[in-house]
């Protein structure tokens, strides 16, 4: 069982607070640095990498974040502000990130601001359509999407089930994240005639 997206995945984006937040540590500063992309260094960038971790059991959803980064006085020499989506947990940190300084970076901190994220399903893909696949053997459900609230609920936790009509059943949990009204078509590899029912069902992002 294979999922495509029809349109183009939305970045997470909620409007509805639960209150966790992401926690960040293990902060590492490279100075001089170099913006993203770019092989050579510069005296007014520096690079910093660190560590994300969700502060509760469930996604936080978007976060503002700020990183202040000092030289080795302690004084503030540059800071960055960003939203921070991180969908799993995950054992490597985010990319680095390049910082404008003003002097000679050394030292890092950050943290975040509560998350927002809407609660519940955040989509309904009601019934599909089920075909055959063109071009290969197997069939194509085609679902469409419906946010729940009327918002976008940004990245969910969804099951992508298959029943088929021999009662066998196959299950994949993925993370989606799509617009109003995109086409999600679920393939696999029995035909329409074999299958009983395909559903998609969402919840929030949990640890």
């Amino acid at each position: 069982m294979r999922i495509r997206v029809s349109l183009e995945t939305t970045v997470a984006r909620a409007t509805a607070g639960i209150g966790d937040t992401y926690e960040l540590s293990g902060f590492k500063v490279t100075y001089p640095g170099n913006i993203v992309s770019q092989e050579e260094s510069a005296d007014g960038i520096a690079n910093v990498a660190f560590d994300a971790a969700w502060s509760g059991e469930t996604f936080p959803g978007d976060a503002w974040c700020q990183i202040t980064v000092a030289d080795a006085s302690g004084n503030t020499v540059g800071d960055l502000h960003f939203i921070a989506s991180y969908p799993r947990p995950a054992e490597v940190g985010p990319p680095p990130m390049a910082v404008a300084v003003n002097g000679e970076a050394a030292t890092a901190t950050g943290s975040c601001e509560a998350g927002v994220m809407e609660a519940g399903p955040g989509y309904d893909f009601g019934t599909p359509t089920v075909a055959g696949a063109e071009g290969r053997e197997g069939s194509v459900a085609t679902f469409t999407s419906e946010w729940v609230s009327g918002r976008d609920p940004g990245t969910r936790e969804c099951e992508v089930s298959t029943v088929s009509r021999s009662g066998e059943s196959t299950t994949e949990v993925s993370l989606i994240a799509v617009a109003d009204d995109a086409k999600i078509d679920v393939l696999s590899d029995l035909a329409p005639s074999e299958i009983a029912s395909v559903s998609i069902t969402c919840h929030e992002v949990r640890a």
